[in-house]
């Protein structure tokens, strides 16, 4: 018997067909060119139904003679032939699209077909491709349109839209730096560019000389997912000597090597989804001086640790990154708080992202929140919520208490001050706790305690009665209500009804007010929310 291997799991026969038209999506002729979803390109050779299979088949000559199967032949039929032995094979219509030059693209993208036009289902749609003239773009966006290097069509598209400023030609099929270059050199109001997801190739030395002066005026790069190390995007960062806005998310950068001569003017760099794992590596970006955005997201990082400018534990400033404002290390393997209280040594740190790093799995989101607040002094927003003169107060003097006992018995052990580097200033700021205070504290506050019954609003919650602090905050509340329901997030809402008059209701909507100023009395029914 038989057996043929095809792309997508089918055996072939049927006769030849010079073009069907495939019901839904594009209509492909002989000859066209296409790429399927893993950017490999052929051409079509064949355009027809297959033998017990349903549907429309391709029969393609692949460029990468590698990616094929066989000839066009199955058994006694040959549907097509190849000009390379074993360079072809079958794919589903549904898999292949079109390979457009540049011109292509830009008609397909911004033209007149009212005929195309008038298939658009959504408003959305419609108004993305309303008649435009192409002398009024500013920005011009072929993402996603199959282009290949079309150098014969840069000079009609640079004569069409003079005055772009904006190039976005992401995952597309582009390959050479020496298209993009002759294409980016003619628009000399162009700030912004993005090329990812592209199989670009490494650039030569060829191409560096002939692309100097081509991206002089551009400050925004955008190149993510292109297979890069840093040291192919510092080779190639002689190209822009503008740029303040590097993005290369999602690529191949594990190790640095420090810029020196380019990139000196960088404000913002995004790092997301790469594979740095040593903290060391991030430290080499620290001549860019000017840096005051680092992105780390998705990353593999570990352990945070500035080295040490003096023999002094108390280091509380880092010389390191003198410009920084914002960080985002969100997901991350951070296991350790002493990495969390190694950032207060960035002398400007204001807002920072940590979420989904290990160490947050061991406590509650908000007694982590007021942990990371109270070891980062100049913090102004963490994961995208503002910091409050209250609740820095508190997270600060919740600390110092917490910490309280095992200060007074380890104050003089370099561990302590190594794990705790802050405690010492916050006892300058606060005062300090008298050893044995936390346990005193307890005792005082039993005789202040008021009775209230928690009332969730979730029917497979029950109501229960808690004993809680009249100095309590809402904050703390809403955490303390998430202990007691083991919920995943801290309630939304909480409202209270006077024991005394049960007509009277008021909800509890400012998180740094306590109850007491809410006049929160014995016996209230607290109503929760999530």
């Amino acid at each position: 018997m038989f057996h043929f291997e095809v792309t997508d799991e089918a055996d072939l026969a049927t006769p030849n067909t010079a073009r069907v038209e495939p019901t839904g999506g594009e209509n492909f002729n002989l000859g066209d060119r296409i790429h399927d979803p893993d950017k490999f390109s052929g051409i079509v050779k064949y355009v027809g139904a297959v033998d017990k299979q349903t549907g429309t088949w391709l029969g393609i000559e692949w460029d990468v003679h590698s990616r094929g199967k066989h000839n066009g032949k199955l058994g006694d039929k040959e549907y097509f032939t190849c000009s390379i032995p074993n360079a072809g094979s079958f794919i589903k219509v549904h898999k292949a699209k079109k390979i457009l030059s540049l011109k292509e693209a830009l008609v397909l993208r911004y033209g007149h077909d009212e005929a195309v036009s008038s298939t658009l289902k959504s408003i959305e749609d419609r108004l993305e491709r309303k008649t435009i003239s192409y002398s009024q773009l500013r920005t011009l966006n072929l993402s996603s349109k199959g282009i290949i290097d079309s150098p014969e069509d840069v000079q009609e598209i640079l004569t069409l839209c003079p005055d772009v400023q904006v190039l976005e030609l992401a995952e597309n099929l582009i390959r050479s730096w020496s298209f993009i270059g002759s294409l980016c050199a003619g628009f000399s109001k162009l700030s912004r560019v993005d090329f990812s997801k592209n199989p670009l190739t490494e650039i030569t030395d060829k191409e560096l000389q002939h692309n100097k002066g081509a991206f002089k005026n551009v400050d925004h790069v955008i190149l993510g997912s292109i297979g890069y190390d840093w040291r192919s995007f510092l080779r190639l960062s002689v190209l822009w000597p503008s740029v303040s806005n590097l993005q290369v998310p999602f690529n191949l950068i594990s190790s640095v090597v420090p810029p020196t001569v380019t990139l000196l003017n960088v404000t913002s760099l995004d790092l997301e989804g790469n594979k740095i794992v040593c903290w060391n590596e991030v430290l080499k970006f620290t001549v860019l001086q000017k840096l005051e955005y680092i992105n780390l997201c998705g990353n593999k990082l570990k352990v945070i640790r500035f080295p040490a400018e003096t023999d002094q534990v108390d280091t509380r400033n880092s010389s390191f990154f003198p410009n920084l404002k914002k960080l985002n290390l969100t997901e991350n393997s951070i296991d350790d708080w002493i990495s969390v209280s190694e950032l207060n040594k960035l002398k400007q740190l204001e807002e920072l992202r940590l979420d989904l790093n290990p160490f947050m799995n061991k406590d509650t989101r908000a007694s982590n929140r007021q942990m990371i607040i109270a070891r980062i002094g100049k913090l102004k927003k963490l994961e995208g919520v503002d910091i409050q003169r209250q609740e820095r107060r508190d997270s600060e003097l919740d600390y110092v208490k917490r910490f309280s006992d095992q200060w007074h018995a380890e104050k003089d052990s370099f561990r302590f001050a190594a794990e705790n580097p802050r405690y010492m200033e916050l006892i300058e700021k606060w005062g300090q706790s008298e050893a044995g205070e936390t346990s005193t504290v307890v005792k005082t506050m039993k005789s202040s305690l008021i009775n209230v019954t928690l009332v969730p609003q979730i029917s497979s919650l029950k109501p229960c009665s808690k004993k809680v602090v009249p100095t309590m905050t809402v904050q703390k509340l809403k955490a303390f209500v998430q202990r007691v329901y083991k919920e995943n997030e801290p309630p939304t809402k909480i409202t209270a009804v006077s024991s005394r008059n049960p007509g009277i209701t008021f909800s509890l909507d400012d998180d740094f007010m306590d109850l007491a100023t809410y006049s929160v009395e014995e016996g209230d029914k607290l109503i929760i929310v999530w």
